[in-house]
């Protein structure tokens, strides 16, 4: 499975699927990504907006946010990578179990339930960079050499450490705007 990672939600006012609006702020969105654990339960990637979360095509390793923006960093499966690569699935959309969310694996928080890829259908939230970027971005950046996983960086050749660190850091600051001194810091602590 190949590691990206996704713009999946952003800051704003947003209309759901079945019609309810809401206002997210970054304190909603660092909730979600701070309420992330794959102890209590992992979010898949899917097709669409299945009822119940499956088939999954890789999932959700953990999320952070960066300038009002929501990032999963997820494993891949290689039939979504070529979903996409494709341009069948083109757009993406995350769907949260709300606080009052009956069946909420963090009952009276916001937590992800799983990552929709849409082929058609427009997403709720305009404006994310297409999956299409994170996956040519992965490609471009990484070898087989490197694995990030939930349990942090696994080398496949020591002697690429210091390479590897710097391929994420550029990879992370490509995707997020973020500054490399800032994606450096958050591979080490998060």
């Amino acid at each position: 499975m190949k590691t990206a990672i996704f713009a999946i939600f952003k800051t704003g006012k947003h209309i759901s699927a079945n019609g309810v609006k809401t206002t997210w702020g970054e304190s909603e969105l660092n909730q979600i990504a701070d309420n992330y654990n794959k102890a209590i339960f992992t979010a898949p990637l899917v097709l669409g907006h299945p009822e119940h979360n499956a088939p999954a095509y890789g999932e959700v390793n953990k999320m952070f946010v960066q300038d009002d923006i929501l990032f999963a960093e997820s494993q891949v499966n290689e039939q979504l990578e070529r979903h996409i690569l494709s341009g069948e699935y083109n757009n993406i959309s995350a769907s949260f179990y709300l606080p009052t969310s009956n069946n909420s694996p963090m009952p009276n928080r916001y937590y992800l339930r799983h990552v929709g890829f849409l082929g058609a259908l427009a997403p709720a939230v305009k404006g994310l960079p297409k999956p299409i970027e994170a996956i040519k971005e992965a490609a471009a950046n990484f070898g087989d050499y490197i694995n990030f996983n939930q349990h942090g960086m696994q080398f496949f050749n020591e002697e690429r450490t210091a390479q590897a660190i710097h391929e994420k850091a550029i990879y992370m600051q490509n995707l997020t705007g973020m500054s490399y001194r800032e994606a450096i810091h958050h591979i080490f602590n998060h």
